[in-house]
């Protein structure tokens, strides 16, 4: 169903279009037609007849008739079988109105006549007297008469078939555009409750589109907007950068994602994520389409989280740190007790000496390299490799070790070591070994008996898997959806912050294209780790 409301004929059709078919017919046929609103304005004309337009409708109770015979023709036109007014106007010639209808509404009615019938002869007596009663010159308004047509009854009928077809297309055409309206109206409610800002720019990068958020972005209206370029509302540099983003979709026809900073209407910079893409309309015209969104917010959360995953990170490696060096310090000990229990015995002999001296500094570079591997461990990649999954699962037991051993958690291996990947290597060990500890802290503060650790990699498909497994329970139900939410913690009591799952997420899924999700199984829970296989 269709809705007209605000709209006019005119709004429909294209009347100057309209107006030079209804000249063409009147140059080939000689029969004049019109087209009128229903006020009875005319809005496109040929062949209007001189008794008309410069007699009938130039005097003022002349013209009242022929409005009066408009208004009778616009109050029947639904009365006739044959959907058209055959009517003997006041003034006393012929009319015929065929009503134009769009979506089931009367928008307009196409006019044709100022003619008599064969078979019913003008009488020349009455217009005579009209011409008298008037104040019409009597010899021009006779000689505009004999102007006037005659038509057979089946010449009539074949005219009003052709424009029987004539206003069928007209009103399909309108149809046809007010549909395009009301999908225009429908795409714009559509798109103007969507909260992030949606732009259309043409191969000019001109503005053909936007929705309420970009109005509200740029502080400007969607009539100041359309037909404009970035330059009119953003700082030149910004402008350019967009300008060139729209140039590469609109030259490689592929989609762009990046990250924009753009000015907003109360002065601040923002960063935006913008996904833009191209489309052609059916002329072939090239478009950019782009769905910004702003995640500054976002971006100065994500900073805090990666602030805080550096602490946490540095915790864990200074705990790291302590227990990689409890025996190397425990073995130092000795020796030194056993050196200072030889010198008071007398014993003490350069050998010795040499001896004892060189085993604590054989500890002391054991544990010079423990720090140089751990801040290796911990510095960022800055590309992908290809890389062997074993290497970084061995990287991250072999950190973690010392603290298990201390639990006396047990870890069962069972590793494919050809199995290859594409990834940070050091970022899916740091994964792990977080992994790792979490399944130890479960286990440690839980008192699990017979504590265990099962990690399995495998390939499927064309994924490379990782899971690890342990005995502690499980995650509870109110919980597992929630545990890589960002500050989302059990442990708080403890020291917990809820950023490692959440940043162990966040490595997998963004930075390598992986997935990373955790389940309950039999007496446990399980973390599975994919990332692309090469």
């Amino acid at each position: 169903m269709f809705f007209l409301a605000n709209l006019s004929f005119v709004q429909l059709v294209d009347i100057e279009k309209i107006q030079h078919l209804l000249q063409a017919h009147y140059k080939l046929s000689g029969i004049l037609s019109a087209i009128l609103d229903t006020e009875e304005n005319i809005l496109a004309a040929a062949g209007w007849q001189d008794i008309c337009t410069k007699f009938h409708r130039t005097h003022p109770a002349t013209c009242t008739r022929c409005r009066n015979s408009d208004a009778y023709i616009k109050a029947h036109l639904h009365d006739f079988k044959e959907g058209y007014v055959d009517y003997r106007c006041l003034n006393g010639l012929r009319d015929i109105a065929m009503p134009i209808i769009i979506g089931g509404e009367h928008v307009a009615t196409l006019f044709t006549g100022q003619f008599f019938y064969d078979d019913e002869k003008p009488d020349v007596e009455f217009f005579r007297a009209q011409a008298e009663e008037f104040g019409f010159d009597k010899k021009a308004y006779l000689e505009a008469l004999s102007q006037v047509p005659i038509y057979s009854r089946e010449q009539v009928n074949n005219l009003m078939d052709y424009f029987r077809i004539l206003v069928t297309g007209i009103a399909e055409l309108g149809l046809k555009n007010l549909e395009l309206r009301e999908s225009r109206d429908y795409l714009d409610n559509i798109i103007n409750t969507i909260a992030d800002p949606i732009i259309v720019k043409n191969k000019e990068h001109r503005l053909v589109l936007v929705n309420d958020a970009v109005c509200a972005l740029a502080g400007r209206s969607r009539e100041e907007m359309i037909g404009r370029t970035d330059y009119a509302f953003f700082p030149k540099e910004q402008a350019d950068v967009l300008w060139e983003k729209d140039t590469t979709v609109l030259e490689t026809e592929l989609e762009s994602i990046n990250e924009q900073e753009m000015t907003n209407a109360q002065g601040q910079k923002r960063i935006f994520y913008a996904k833009k893409s191209l489309y052609r309309d059916l002329k072939g015209d090239k478009y950019v389409v782009g769905v910004i969104r702003d995640i500054t917010d976002l971006k100065q959360k994500e900073l805090m989280l990666v602030q805080q995953n550096r602490q946490a990170a540095l915790g864990e490696m200074l705990d790291h740190i302590a227990h990689q060096w409890k025996q190397p310090l425990n073995s130092i000990s000795l020796i030194t007790q056993d050196l200072e229990l030889t010198a008071c015995d007398g014993d003490l002999t350069n050998e010795y000496v040499e001896e004892t001296v060189s085993k604590i500094m054989a500890l002391l570079d054991h544990m010079a390299q423990t720090i140089d591997v751990f801040r290796d461990f911990y510095q960022p990649e800055r590309e992908k490799t290809v890389f062997r999954l074993k290497d970084s699962i061995d990287l991250a037991i072999d950190f973690i070790a010392p603290a298990l051993r201390l639990h006396a958690i047990a870890i069962e291996l069972d590793v494919n070591p050809s199995l290859m990947a594409l990834g940070y290597s050091k970022e899916y060990a740091q994964v792990l070994l977080n992994l790792l500890g979490n399944a130890k802290n479960a286990l440690a503060e839980r008192k699990i008996k017979n504590p265990r650790i099962q990690l399995k990699s495998f390939a499927e498909d064309k994924t490379a898997v990782v899971t690890i497994t342990d005995n502690a329970g499980g995650i509870p139900d109110s919980d597992i959806d929630r545990i890589f939410e960002p500050f989302f913690t059990t442990r708080k009591e403890v020291g917990g912050t809820g950023v490692g799952l959440y940043m162990s997420k966040s490595i997998i899924e963004k930075n390598m294209g992986g997935a990373l999700s955790a389940a309950n199984v039999d007496g446990g829970a399980q973390f599975r780790v994919e990332i692309p296989a090469s």
